[in-house]
């Protein structure tokens, strides 16, 4: 049985994740365009995760077989051919053969739509509904392993022309500053580099061999302990950021000059401030998964913007985006590290996040920790922590339990507010918050936590742990 979980389709390579899977995935997407359009173009790319290659010239096969024109490109990011389906009207939606941040034994066929974001459940119910009625008995696979032969593009040259247009170049012409950039052996390895070719930056890059088990590292930036190399790179080279990227590059991790982790929580609203300074963009809404925390609130509200909290998922945010009219939203993200300026892109983009970033460091002549602690000083500190347990099913009937009777109380906190999007979130007097549910991605339970101070983020942790042991 073939099921979309959060962000397409993923499993365990050879598995869930087999040419069988992949064959009646891609022929029903390839019904599904043919139903909606008149000779639809596709774009097509991979990550570098084993078997990526080989599988996306296996889906450009089968939709060139059932007369869809497909727009090739080797290895690229997946906020690429976002952008590239974005910017080009003719491209009627994308695959990329990625599982994202996930462990290397997963793969996954994540779909976009004709504006480059992640696709709506609508789209994902009806290729689940005509995959699953795709019989593969009798298909011959062999006839689609091979090398694509139609038209290529390059899509993190065209990204990377493309992000140039929403920055001032000559700012990065201003300071010298080194960057040690950690693509996580994943598909942004060089992009840092090619962007700033021919400016003053210095970019020292780590992990940029073709290694399809990510070195035994987690691909996942937002976990300091995948960044261990990252933190011992920038404190030896006396760098002044390290910045990281998932597998796919549509997330970003980063590290101070001091090789000090700063959490996604942190990032999310470090850079919707700067862009609120910046650009000074139309609109009045800012979106977060409900898994985000408090700063986005108070920057928010300095800047007389309404705060809009939808489940965890980006295909969740694109929904409340049709809502509330595109021209009404700024910038939309979640605590996972993936963020969106709308006005550029209804979608994550990791390099556009790395590039805000720099931009910031390099404006305002300041270090990134001198950066933080004023923010911090403006709005609050904030010290979030999320922690992932195997997934039961007594937890799941507890959870729904909980979701039934909310608890007034969790130890000795009073709760304030409860909140049933996605799982079950408990805000309490002070501020701080508990968020549980269930991965929409990997088999494990999300357990999230937030306050002003690392010893109560970690009580209010400890307390769900041992409720949920």
């Amino acid at each position: 049985m073939i099921k979309f979980g959060t962000d397409g389709f993923r499993g365990k390579i050879g598995d869930e994740f087999c040419f069988e899977n992949i064959y009646k995935i891609a022929k029903a997407h390839a019904i599904y365009l043919k139903s909606k359009y008149k000779n639809p173009k596709v774009a097509i790319s991979h990550d570098a995760r084993f078997l990526s290659k080989e599988m996306a010239n296996f889906v450009a096969n089968i939709f060139q077989d059932e007369s869809i024109k497909v727009v090739f490109s080797s290895m690229s990011p997946t906020p690429s051919l976002s952008c590239y389906v974005a910017y080009n009207e003719d491209i009627k939606g994308g695959v990329v053969i990625t599982a994202s941040h996930n462990p290397y034994i997963y793969n996954g066929y994540k779909i976009k739509d004709e504006l480059g974001r992640a696709s709506q459940d609508n789209l994902n119910i009806e290729i689940e509904k005509i995959a699953n009625s795709i019989s593969a008995l009798h298909y011959h696979y062999k006839k689609y392993i091979k090398n694509f032969n139609g038209k290529k593009e390059n899509f993190l040259t065209f990204h990377l022309e493309t992000l140039k247009k929403f920055f001032n170049l000559d700012v990065f012409m201003e300071r010298k500053i080194k960057i040690v950039h950690d693509p996580l052996f994943g598909a942004t390895k060089g992009a840092l580099q090619k962007f700033f070719k021919n400016t003053p930056l210095e970019i020292f890059e780590i992990h940029k061999e073709e290694n399809p088990y990510f070195g035994n590292l987690s691909p996942e930036p937002i976990k300091e302990k995948n960044l261990k190399s990252l933190i011992y790179k920038v404190k030896s080279l006396n760098a002044d950021v390290g910045i990281a990227h998932d597998g796919d590059g549509d997330r970003i991790g980063v590290v101070d000059e001091n090789g000090n982790f700063i959490t996604s929580q942190v990032m999310y609203a470090l850079l919707l401030e700067h862009i609120l300074k910046t650009r000074k963009p139309k609109g009045k809404y800012i979106i977060k998964t409900v898994s985000t925390g408090f700063l986005a609130d108070k920057v928010a509200k300095a800047f007389n913007l309404e705060v809009v909290e939808v489940k965890v998922g980006f295909k969740n945010i694109c929904k409340k985006i049709d809502e509330l009219g595109k021209e009404n939203v700024i910038y939309a993200g979640e605590e996972s590290g993936g963020c969106a300026y709308i006005p550029y892109l209804m979608e994550r983009d990791g390099i556009f996040l790395a590039l805000l970033l720099i931009e910031r460091i390099i404006l305002e002549e300041k270090t990134l920790s001198q950066i933080v602690k004023e923010f911090f000083e403006k709005y609050s500190p904030s010290f979030y922590k999320r922690i992932d347990l195997p997934v039961e099913e007594k937890h799941k009937k507890l959870l729904e339990d909980m979701r039934k009777n909310p608890p007034e109380k969790f130890g000795n906190k009073k709760v304030k507010k409860v909140i049933l999007e996605d799982g079950l979130k408990l805000i309490f007097e002070n501020g701080s918050w508990l968020l549980l549910r269930p991965s929409g991605t990997e088999p494990l339970f999300r357990v999230y936590a937030e306050s002003t101070s690392e010893k109560e983020t970690l009580e209010i942790l400890n307390l769900a742990k041992d409720i949920f042991s």
